[in-house]
C-alpha cells in the first residue's frame, strides 16, 4: 500500500531480475506522486525483494520495502518508469532503471534515468536520493522528458554484457515531439558516472515526422531473427505513415558491430510494422514474449490500444512470430568450367551471406565430393578473423595450414592440392566470396560426378550445415 495521498503507488510495477543473486526475482513498486524526497510529485521507487515464504501479505506497507529510492527535486515524477536490465556489466547481478521525466538537471522537463547495479548486500537502505546512484543518464534538450520508458535491450551486439534503451518521446530534433531513442551498450567498467549526456549514447534512432512520438516505448524483443544477437523495438503510436495516428513500431537487428550510428533515422529500420487503421496508436506497447510457438526463435507482441476492430476503441495486441532469417547461408558453388582433368588446376568460386555483414562469419567451407564423407574431395576452410585457409587431410582428422590468400603456398594430401597463391577472398556488406585454385593429383579410373556442398557458421555459432548447391565432373 502506498504511503500518501496522491502518491500514485504502482503507477508502475516491473521485475527487476535477481539483483542480490540471492536466486529470488525482485521487483519495483514506483509512486510518481510521493513528495518524500525533493517535494511534490518528486517520486518514490520501492524495491522489494524476492523471498521464498512470499509472505507478503494483504495490505503490505510499502514504507517496509527492503529498499527505496528517493526523486532529487519537486516535479521529477522519479519512477514514471522502471525496469531491470539484464546484467549491464557482466558481475552476475541484475541492474535496474528508473526513469524520472520531470528533471531538469539538464534543461526543463529535459528527464534524467538512473542506473542502480545490483549487489550482494542489496544494502541501498529506504529514502536512498537518487542523486547518490551507480550512474545517471541525462536528456538532450528542454521538454524531451528522457525515462518516460526505459527497457532492457538484451545483448544486442553479442558482448556478454547486457544493453539498454531510453526513450525520449517529446525530443524536437526532427520536428516538434517527433521522439528519440537511445541504445547503450553495456561494459564492464559500468563507467558513466552521474549526469551523463544521452546524446553520447552507442547509438540513437530519431522519429520520422512531428508528433510520432517516437520513444514513447522502447523494449528488447530478444532474438526474433535466430541470429545470435538480441533484437530490439522502438514505438511511435502517433506516426501517421499509414493513417492519421495508426502508429507504428520499429524493428532492429542485433549485430556484432553495433554499427547503427547516431542519429538514425527510424525509417532506415531492418522491420517497420504500421498500424492498420487511424487512430490505432500502434506501438503504444510492445514487448517480447519469449518463444510462445514453441518453435526455437523468440517472438514479440505490438499493442494498438485505440483499435476499432473490436468495435469501440476496444483494441487489439498483434503477436508477431520470429523466424530464423538472421542465420547465415550458403548462396552459390560457380566452377570456372562444367568438368575437368586430374592434374588440372580449376577455381571454384563460392558465396556465403550473413545478415549480420560478412565480417560476422567465422568459418567458410567448399567440400567437392560425391558426399559429404567422401575422402577424395576437396575439403576446403576459409576463416575470416585470421584471414587464414585450410585443406583437409585425407584422413579427415585434421586440418593442413593454414595459408593466406594470395600467398605462395600450396597445401597437399597428396589427394588433392589448393594453391594459395592463386585462392582469393573477397567480402562486401552482407556477402563473403571465396575462389578456391585447387587440382586433383591422384588417379581416377573413371568419371567423378561431384557436387559442391558449402557450409557457413558466424561468430554465435550458428551453423548452416552443408549444403548441395552445384556439380562439377572430375574425369581421368
Amino acid at each position: 500500500m502506498g504511503e500518501g495521498q496522491y502518491d500514485y503507488a504502482s503507477w508502475y510495477v516491473s521485475t527487476l531480475g535477481d539483483v542480490n543473486a540471492d536466486g529470488l526475482d525482485d521487483f519495483a513498486i514506483t509512486a510518481t506522486g510521493n513528495e518524500e524526497g525533493g517535494g511534490f510529485q518528486a517520486g518514490q521507487v520501492y524495491l522489494l525483494l524476492g523471498r521464498a515464504a512470499a509472505d507478503w501479505g494483504h495490505d503490505f506497507d510499502l514504507a517496509e520495502a527492503d529498499a527505496t529510492f528517493l526523486g532529487e527535486a519537486e516535479g521529477d515524477r522519479a519512477g514514471r518508469s522502471a525496469t531491470g536490465v539484464g546484467d549491464v556489466n557482466a558481475d552476475s547481478y541484475a541492474d535496474f532503471l528508473i526513469g524520472a521525466i520531470g528533471s531538469d538537471y539538464g534543461a526543463e522537463d529535459a528527464g534524467q534515468a538512473y542506473l542502480i547495479l545490483g549487489r550482494a548486500a542489496a544494502d541501498w537502505g529506504r529514502d536512498m536520493p537518487l542523486s547518490l546512484v551507480d550512474a545517471s543518464f541525462v536528456g538532450e534538450a528542454a521538454g524531451d522528458q528522457l525515462g518516460r520508458r526505459v527497457a532492457w535491450a538484451g545483448d544486442a551486439n553479442g558482448d556478454g554484457f547486457d544493453d539498454f534503451l531510453l526513450g525520449a518521446s517529446y525530443n524536437d530534433q526532427v520536428a516538434p515531439e517527433a521522439g528519440k531513442a537511445y541504445l547503450f551498450l553495456g561494459r564492464a567498467a559500468a563507467d558513466w558516472g552521474l549526469h551523463y549526456p544521452a546524446v553520447q549514447a552507442d547509438a540513437s534512432f530519431l522519429g520520422e515526422a512531428e508528433w510520432d512520438e517516437a520513444g514513447r516505448r522502447v523494449s528488447g524483443a530478444g532474438d526474433i531473427n535466430h541470429d545470435g544477437y538480441d533484437d530490439f523495438l522502438v514505438g511511435a503510436p502517433h506516426s501517421n505513415r499509414s493513417a492519421g495516428l495508426a502508429g507504428a513500431a520499429y524493428v532492429f537487428y542485433g549485430r556484432p558491430d553495433a554499427g547503427w550510428g547516431h542519429d538514425v533515422p527510424l525509417a532506415e529500420a531492418d522491420v517497420i510494422y504500421e498500424g492498420e487503421a487511424g487512430n490505432d496508436r500502434a506501438g503504444y506497447d510492445l514487448a517480447r514474449i519469449g518463444d510462445f510457438d514453441g518453435d526455437g526463435v523468440e517472438d514479440m507482441v505490438i499493442g494498438a490500444y485505440r483499435s476499432d476492430e473490436p468495435g469501440g476503441s476496444g483494441g487489439v495486441a498483434y503477436v508477431l512470430f520470429g523466424a530464423s532469417t538472421g542465420v547465415p547461408q550458403p548462396i552459390a558453388f560457380a566452377p570456372d568450367v562444367p568438368q575437368g582433368k586430374v592434374g588440372e588446376w580449376h577455381t571454384f568460386t563460392t558465396t556465403y551471406g550473413d545478415p549480420n555483414g560478412w565480417s560476422d562469419i567465422a568459418s567458410a567451407r567448399l567440400l567437392l565430393g560425391a558426399s559429404v564423407a567422401d575422402l577424395k574431395a576437396l575439403n576446403v576452410l576459409y576463416e575470416p578473423a585470421a584471414n587464414a585457409l585450410y585443406l583437409r587431410n585425407k584422413a579427415d582428422t585434421a586440418w593442413l595450414g593454414p595459408c593466406t590468400p594470395g600467398a605462395r603456398t600450396t597445401l597437399t594430401n597428396n589427394i588433392v592440392q589448393l594453391d594459395c597463391s592463386q585462392s582469393s577472398v573477397s567480402g562486401d556488406g552482407e556477402t563473403l566470396q571465396v575462389a578456391w585454385r585447387g587440382r586433383w593429383v591422384q588417379r581416377t579410373s573413371r568419371s567423378r560426378h561431384l557436387t559442391g556442398h558449402l557450409r557457413v557458421a558466424d561468430q554465435a555459432g550458428y551453423d548452416s550445415g552443408y549444403v548441395p548447391l552445384g556439380s562439377w565432373t572430375l574425369k581421368p
